[in-house]
């Protein structure tokens, strides 16, 4: 039996069926090696293509490795500003997951890529800062006045005093929902819970969970529940689909467009398990990611390996947060987004590599779990 099968074969109940089935051959070429076309790095922009090009030789790791964190950071800096209209249209949004095995320095270059990101997160939450302090002592003097209005107004015995109050308090419960609730800018995120993970989104409507372990899987699978599995907000967030959160005892969150981008680098079981998973492969979660399964280069690695010169990080650290600058993160819904034109040829060729891989990688994950 190939070990390339339909991992989401519909049953007459609407549950897709967990047992193996032959995947019909034009829709699963066979693939029975894991030689795949090298990551097209020519398709990226010069400073990126530098950047991972010298990161890569500085640590002695595949391409492929720098090149889907660069991907995955880019995305991240860029979500909701447009949608990409290639034929169809697209959120700017990645999921992105590589599986090396363990010491192939998967941290550090996740660290490295991230590194402009977080830094930009920091810039924006000390500017905000003082805004946020000054808007929660606002917050604190209206909820102590809206305490007493309240009381007032039920202990009034004259009518006239009555109305007064709760005028006053209609006002100051207008004040209360115009301030709302002052949080510091968020762009990224690690070890989310399915809760944690909706109150992110109803905050900033956006956020970025760039990590280099699994826990955030782990979390969504149902570490922490009873009830298992809940990726259905991370599966609508991946398009930007419109979600209501009911919640008991408290008022529905309402997310107009919800996003997500996830770049992961994790070990190969954390792969094998993501593809055995019943609900993820149901729920359409395994085939929103994008996968790279690298061969490693452990035991042909230079020891003088040259260092990534100063000037390509300084100019990926520029690349990045002209990404994230330019990108408008005013809350919007899909229908007043702008569009963006891309060339045709680069989608084709970054979409039919990270395809390539993704396959190879469902394959051997398959093959090493089917022993």
């Amino acid at each position: 039996m190939s070990p390339l099968t339909d991992l989401t074969r519909p049953t007459s109940n609407g549950v897709a069926d967990c047992d193996p089935v032959p995947a019909p051959v034009e829709s699963w070429p066979e693939l029975g090696t894991r030689e795949l076309p090298a990551f097209p790095v020519e398709a990226l922009p010069g400073d990126v293509r530098a950047w991972v090009e010298a990161v890569a030789a500085e640590t002695q790791t595949p391409l492929d490795l720098a090149a889907m964190a660069a991907l995955g950071v880019l995305g991240a800096a860029a979500q909701g500003g447009a949608v990409v209209d290639c034929g169809w249209e697209e959120e700017l949004s990645l999921f992105l997951l590589v599986a090396l095995p363990s010491g192939e320095r998967k941290s550090s270059i996740l660290r490295a890529a991230v590194a402009p990101l977080r830094e930009l997160e920091r810039e924006r939450s000390d500017e905000a800062a003082p805004g946020i302090r000054e808007l929660r002592a606002k917050r604190d003097v209206l909820e102590v006045r809206r305490r007493k209005l309240t009381k007032a107004a039920g202990e009034a015995s004259e009518p006239e005093k009555r109305t007064v109050a709760e005028a006053e308090l209609a006002e100051a419960d207008e004040l209360l929902a115009e301030i709302g609730e002052p949080v510091a800018p968020r762009l990224l995120a690690d070890d989310l819970t399915p809760e944690a993970l909706g109150g992110l989104l109803a905050l900033h409507g956006q956020i970025a969970v760039i990590a280099a372990e699994s826990a955030f899987l782990d979390n969504l699978s149902g570490r922490y529940s009873e009830n298992g599995a809940n990726l259905h907000l991370l599966c609508a967030a991946y398009s930007g689909e419109p979600t209501t959160i009911d919640r008991r005892n408290r008022d529905p969150e309402i997310i107009d467009r919800p996003l997500v981008s996830v770049a992961l680098t994790v070990q190969p079981h954390v792969l094998s398990a993501l593809i055995d998973h019943p609900i993820a492969r149901a729920q359409g979660l395994v085939g929103r990611f994008a996968y790279a399964l690298p061969v490693t280069r452990l035991g042909h690695r230079q020891i003088d390996a040259p260092r990534a010169s100063a000037e390509a990080s300084q100019a990926w650290a520029n690349c990045v947060r002209q990404v994230a600058d330019k990108t408008d993160r005013t809350p919007k819904t899909a229908n007043c987004v702008g569009s963006v034109s891309v060339s045709h040829s680069t989608v084709t060729k970054l979409t039919l590599s990270l395809s390539l891989h993704s396959r190879a990688s469902r394959n051997y994950a398959l093959s090493k779990r089917r022993g």
